[in-house]
C-alpha cells in the first residue's frame, strides 16, 4: 500500500499574509474518498504522517447500517451526514478530540447535504475568535435551481455566523463538481465573501474539490496529495504557514510624530513667524494656498510623518506611548534580567499605564454614554471588546465591471459627481454687483482663538492635514491669520478652493451593500480651518434669518425629531377629536436628499428673507 505524503508534491501558497504564527490555525485535509468504510486504516495513517487536525470527507458512501466504531479514527471525533434517499453520497467531518467542537445542525439543510459545525481550538490567534467548518457535496446532477438554493444556503449560514463571531474564520469545503454543474465561485464570493484557495487539480486536470474561506490574512500551504485508496480525486492538505514570515499581525501606517518635544520646538518657531506677506495677498484663495504651504512645512520639519506599526486587533485604549513602553519592558528582560532594576521599572510602568488608560478611555468615551446614548454606549463596549470589527465590505461590491478596490472608487467618484452634474454653476447665476458687508459678518481675533482653543483633539485631519491639536494648542498664533483668510474670503465673496476639498469615506446603509447608488452613505471628512470658518458664516446667518424661519421646521438647533412627532401627533388628535375624520400619513423619504440641494434655490430663498 502506497501511503500519500508531502514528498514531491506541488506546493502552492496563496497570497494572503500570515496573521499570528505563535498560535497556527488547524490542519486541513479535504478529500472526496468515494466509499469511507474500506479506505479509513489508510485515511488514519494519511492524517498522521501529514500531522492532520481537521479531515472534511465527501462521498463516504455510509448509511445506517454502517455504526460509528466502524469508521472511527484514534484521537478524532467524527460527524456524519449519510445521504437517506439513495445510494452514494454523504459528507463526514473528523476533529482532533482536543478542539472544541460543536455541530450546528439548525445549520443544515435536508435538501443540501452538508455539515456545518462550529470550532474553538484551545489556542488561537488573537484577531479570530471562532472556527466555522463546513464540507458540502455538491452533486453533478445539480442544475440551475440547485445552484441557487445553495448560494442562498452559504451565504445564510455565513452571515448568521459572522453576526455572532463578528471576528469568526469561516472555512467551506468539499466537492462542488462546478465543471458539471456551473456553481460559480465569483459568484459566491460576491454573495458571501468567501474566496477559494485550492489551486491544484482534483481530479485528472480540474479542480472540483474548494476550500472556500473568508481569511484574508493568512498564508495556506495547499498541496495536492495521492487519492486514498481507490478515489478518482486527489486529497488536498491545507496548512497555515508556521514559519514566521513577518509581524502579520501589524499593519505600518504613517503618522505624525507628535511628541511634547517636537511641539516645543515647533512652538519657538511659529510664535516668532511672521504673517506679513500673507497678510499683503489679496486674494483669498492665494492667501490661504501660501498659509498652508508655511504651515505644512514646518509641520514636515518638526513633525515627520513616521510609519507605525497599529495591530488590527488593538484595544482602542492601546496608546503608541503604551506599545512603547511595553517594547522597552521586553527589551530591559532580554538585556538586564529578570532581576534588574531597569525591568522591574518597565514592568511596574506598564502595568500602571495600562490600568490608567483603560480607565481613561472608559471614562472618556463610554462611561457618559450610558445614561444619555445606550446604543452608543453598547457599541463602545463592543468595540472595547473586540466584538464591532467586521470583514471588509467591499468586497460584496466587486464585480467585473469593477474588479479592484481603485475601479470601485473611481465608479463612486463618478457617481458622486454625477448626482449634480446638471446643476448651473453658481457664478454663471449670481450678479456681479459689489454689496457691501456689514461689519457684524467679520470676525475679530477673539472669537477666533475661542473656537479653536475649543477644537477636539481627536478628531481627525482633514486633506490640508493640519492636526487639531496643533491649531489648538497655537489657538493664539494661529487666530489672526485665520481671521484674516476669512475676512478676505467674506468681503470678496470668494471661499478658497483648497478649503473645498474633502476626504470621502463611504460607510454602507446596510449590510451587506450590494450597489454603490443605494447602498452607500458618503462621510465628507474637509480641513478643520473650512469648519471653523463655515461655524462663523453659519453663526451669522442664523442670527439675521432664524427668526424668519417657519417654526415647524424642527431641523434647528435646539429642536428634535421628537418634537415633530409630538407636534404630528397633536395635530392628529385635534383633528380626530372633531370627530367625523379619518386621518391618512403619508411618508416619503427623498433619494440623496441633501446631495441634490440645489445651491441656487438657497441663495434665491436667503435673497427672499431680506
Amino acid at each position: 500500500m502506497v501511503i500519500p505524503t508531502l514528498a514531491n508534491a506541488p506546493t502552492i501558497s496563496t497570497s494572503y499574509v500570515a496573521r499570528d504564527n505563535n498560535f497556527p490555525l488547524p490542519t486541513l485535509l479535504v478529500a472526496n474518498v468515494r466509499s469511507i468504510i474500506n479506505k479509513i486504516d489508510e485515511l488514519e495513517l494519511v492524517a498522521q504522517i501529514n500531522q492532520v487536525e481537521v479531515i472534511c470527507i465527501t462521498e463516504s458512501w455510509l448509511n445506517t447500517s454502517v455504526v460509528d466504531s466502524m469508521i472511527s479514527l484514534s484521537n478524532f471525533i467524527q460527524f456524519r451526514n449519510d445521504r437517506t434517499y439513495s445510494c452514494g453520497g454523504g459528507v463526514s467531518i473528523y476533529i482532533k478530540e482536543e478542539i472544541y467542537c460543536r455541530r450546528l445542525e439548525h445549520f443544515e439543510d435536508s435538501a443540501i447535504e452538508s455539515l456545518w459545525l462550529l470550532l474553538r481550538p484551545k489556542r488561537l490567534p488573537r484577531s479570530i475568535s471562532a472556527l466555522l467548518l463546513a464540507v458540502i457535496y455538491h452533486t453533478t446532477a445539480s442544475g440551475a435551481n440547485e445552484n441557487f438554493e445553495l448560494y442562498n444556503h452559504i451565504q445564510r449560514n455565513v452571515e448568521s455566523f459572522l453576526s455572532l463571531h463578528p471576528d469568526g474564520l469561516v472555512f467551506v469545503t468539499g466537492d462542488f463538481n462546478p465543471v458539471s454543474t456551473l456553481f460559480d465561485e465569483k459568484r459566491l464570493k460576491r454573495l458571501s465573501g468567501l474566496t477559494q484557495i485550492i489551486n491544484v487539480p482534483t481530479r485528472h486536470n480540474a479542480i472540483l474539490d474548494w476550500c472556500l474561506t473568508n481569511a484574508k490574512k493568512v498564508v495556506f500551504d495547499v498541496s495536492q496529495l495521492p487519492p486514498i485508496g481507490s478515489s478518482d480525486h486527489n486529497a488536498i492538505l491545507i496548512k497555515p504557514h508556521k514559519d514566521r514570515l513577518e509581524n502579520s499581525c501589524n499593519k505600518r501606517v504613517c503618522k505624525r510624530d507628535l511628541r511634547d518635544s517636537s511641539i516645543r520646538h515647533f512652538g519657538q518657531t511659529i510664535t516668532s513667524t511672521d504673517w506679513t506677506e500673507i497678510f499683503k495677498i489679496p486674494d483669498p484663495n492665494m492667501k490661504y494656498r501660501r498659509f498652508n504651504e508655511v504651515v505644512s512645512a514646518m509641520m514636515d520639519c518638526f513633525f515627520p510623518n513616521k510609519p507605525t506599526s497599529v495591530r488590527e486587533s488593538d484595544k482602542p485604549w492601546m496608546t503608541s506611548s503604551l506599545k512603547s513602553s511595553i517594547s522597552k519592558r521586553q527589551k530591559s528582560l532580554y538585556k538586564y534580567g529578570r532581576n534588574s532594576q531597569a525591568y522591574r521599572f518597565w514592568r511596574n510602568r506598564v502595568q500602571r499605564d495600562v490600568k490608567v488608560a483603560r480607565r481613561k478611555y472608559y471614562a472618556n468615551s463610554v462611561q457618559q454614554l450610558k445614561s444619555a446614548n445606550p446604543s452608543r454606549w453598547w457599541k463602545e463596549v463592543k468595540s472595547i471588546g473586540g466584538l464591532s470589527s467586521r470583514e471588509s465590505w467591499v468586497h460584496q461590491l466587486l464585480s467585473e465591471v469593477n474588479p479592484t478596490c481603485e475601479d470601485l472608487a473611481e465608479s463612486y467618484n463618478g457617481y458622486l459627481v454625477g448626482l449634480t452634474s446638471h446643476f448651473k454653476p453658481l457664478l454663471e447665476c449670481t450678479d456681479d454687483q459689489e454689496t457691501e458687508v456689514p461689519n457684524h459678518l467679520l470676525v475679530n481675533i477673539g472669537q477666533v482663538y475661542s473656537v479653536l482653543r475649543r477644537l477636539k483633539t481627536t478628531k481627525s485631519p482633514g486633506p490640508d492635514g493640519i492636526p487639531n491639536r496643533i491649531l489648538k494648542t497655537f489657538a493664539f498664533e494661529f487666530a489672526p491669520i485665520i481671521m484674516d483668510i476669512y475676512n478676505t474670503s467674506v468681503l470678496q465673496g470668494v471661499f478658497p478652493d483648497q478649503l473645498k476639498r474633502s476626504i470621502v469615506v463611504p460607510i454602507p446603509k446596510v449590510s451587506p451593500p450590494q450597489t454603490i447608488e443605494d447602498d452607500l452613505r458618503p462621510i465628507s471628512l474637509t480641513a478643520q480651518v473650512s469648519k471653523v470658518m463655515e461655524g462663523f458664516m453659519l453663526q451669522s446667518l442664523m442670527s439675521e434669518v432664524g427668526l424668519k424661519l417657519d417654526p415647524k421646521q424642527f431641523a434647528l438647533p435646539g429642536k428634535s425629531t421628537t418634537q415633530a412627532l409630538v407636534y404630528l401627533l397633536h395635530l392628529i388628535h385635534a383633528a380626530l377629536d372633531q370627530g367625523h375624520c379619518s386621518v391618512r400619513i403619508f411618508f416619503a423619504d427623498f433619494k440623496k436628499g441633501f446631495d441634490l440641494v440645489d445651491h441656487n434655490v438657497i441663495i434665491d430663498e436667503l435673497l427672499k428673507l431680506q
